[in-house]
């Protein structure tokens, strides 16, 4: 049976790439959703800009915006292949592997007895034609008109990102752990939120499998030791890494040759290949992909980078950087919903995210220079270069100002204070 990419022509804002060249991790969604039809004894799909290239065998048919994890995927197939239905179409339960990146998706919801029930791209059709000169949403609706509805019921477990505080009460993230989930990918908050939910999906990935080629690096160990047989927290390590002894590195995957300095610590993340993280760096709960590197001092939290980026930052949260981008010390997007939750633009509309903590996005080639600052939500253009205001900046520096003298800047240039007050002297002098 042959698998059948349909082509939604999706190109996320603002990023503009085609959906199959999304990251997901460190591959592109098209080369991730390859994989996992090969795990699963299938050949990687063929891309069809419509139905009508697939003919009257039977097939599996999904829309290219689709992620779905290889656990996910196996379950559905064994399931419709057992089903006498001409169509099939998959269904996991309304909750947490659903509900993590649910905002904004196009999703199709049902009642299923006591329960909801989300319906998603993946269709197994056996002998029924659909009229292919209708649109992708009539061809949807032709699709599940009739379809077995396959459930998929996921074991998951909860773990909570780092909190804020907001009036006392902490503003907590649960994130789902899980072998199961799919999304459609169509807006740049999926990005951002699926890889975070892939990372703990990977950990489980490679926690099961006994003959992956890991390695496992503790703190205070002098040697990699096979993983499997160490305690959790595993650390999964690639070839050639340099993790100085002073690191702290757990539940953490990392590709090869990573470096990671003096003091770094690495917590719930994912390091893709030839990483840099320099001196006293935090990556808590983020994605870094390959090639990317970071100044001193940066912290991470909950962050999703793309290949060959530059990060420098003292706390960066909730925020979907692309390829290639430099974003500096002093850049911040105030990620905090103080009245509910954080708007993002959404096919010409602002709309609710779902959220109240999310940072930004910023495009491919940016360069956020320092004190950009940023509403929480706002997305930054390709190649969009923000930098501090001229007035801001300091250009002008007088050589003849006397030691000690208090100065301020004025319009960039630098000046006496006692020019614009007089000389401060406490009453009893």
């Amino acid at each position: 049976m042959k698998s059948y990419a349909v082509d939604t022509n999706t190109r996320i804002y603002p990023f503009n790439d085609p959906i199959g060249k999304s990251f997901i991790l460190d591959e592109s969604l098209a080369d991730y959703t390859g994989r996992i039809l090969k795990q699963a004894g299938r050949e990687p799909a063929e891309p069809v800009k419509n139905l009508l290239e697939i003919g009257s065998e039977p097939a599996i048919v999904f829309f290219d915006n689709l992620y779905i994890t290889r656990k996910t995927l196996e379950a559905f197939l064994n399931k419709a292949s057992e089903s006498k239905a001409q169509k099939a179409v998959l269904a996991l339960p309304d909750g947490p592997v659903t509900g993590f990146a649910g905002p904004l998706q196009d999703r199709v919801v049902e009642d299923a007895g006591s329960k909801k029930i989300v319906l998603f791209d993946l269709f197994m059709v056996k002998d029924t034609q659909v009229d292919p000169s209708r649109g992708l949403t009539e061809i949807r609706e032709d699709l599940l008109k009739g379809a077995e509805r396959i459930i998929v019921e996921p074991e998951v477990s909860l773990i909570k990102a780092p909190s804020l505080r907001l009036h006392g009460r902490p503003l907590d993230l649960d994130i789902p752990q899980s072998l199961f989930g799919a999304a459609h990918l169509r807006h740049w908050v999926h990005l951002l939120w699926i890889n975070r939910q892939a990372l703990e999906t990977r950990l489980l990935e490679m926690a099961e499998a006994e003959k992956e080629e890991g390695r496992l690096f503790l703190f205070g160990d002098k040697e990699y030791e096979r993983w499997s047989k160490k305690k959790k927290p595993p650390v999964y390590v690639g070839e050639n890494c340099n993790i100085h002894p002073s690191a702290l590195v757990e539940d953490a995957v990392l590709g090869d040759n990573v470096t990671i300095d003096i003091k770094g610590l690495v917590r719930h993340a994912f390091l893709g290949d030839n990483v840099g993280l320099t001196a006293f760096h935090m990556a808590l709960g983020s994605v870094v992909g390959n090639g990317c590197h970071t100044l001193a001092d940066t912290c991470l939290n909950q962050v999703v980078s793309m290949p060959h980026s530059t990060l420098s930052n003292a706390k960066l949260e909730y925020t979907l950087v692309g390829s290639e981008a430099f974003v500096t010390t002093g850049v911040l997007f105030y990620g905090v919903g103080l009245d509910g939750e954080l708007e993002v633009q959404d096919r010409g509309k602002w709309v609710k995210s779902g959220r109240r903590l999310l940072g930004g996005c910023v495009g491919h080639r940016c360069v956020l220079g320092t004190r950009a600052i940023f509403m929480g939500g706002r997305a930054v253009p390709n190649g969009y270069m923000v930098v501090l205001r001229p007035g801001d900046g300091i250009v002008k520096i007088p050589r003849d100002v006397p030691p000690g003298e208090l100065l301020y800047n004025k319009g960039g240039s630098l000046s006496m204070v006692k020019e614009i007050q007089p000389p401060w002297q406490p009453p009893e002098w």
